[in-house]
């Protein structure tokens, strides 16, 4: 028996869906910023 056997499957899947969220939004702001740079360097180059 391993501790997973006290860890109720909701919790697990609670804390994987809220890390897979959080991963998400990161990745979405990294994109942002990205995007934010390109725009502004192509308006510079006006």
């Amino acid at each position: 028996m391993g501790i997973e056997d006290y860890i109720p499957d909701d919790f697990l899947s609670t804390a994987w869906a809220v890390e897979h969220e959080n991963a998400k939004v990161a990745l979405g702001l990294v994109i942002l910023a990205l995007y934010a740079i390109l725009l502004t360097r192509w308006l510079e180059g006006f």
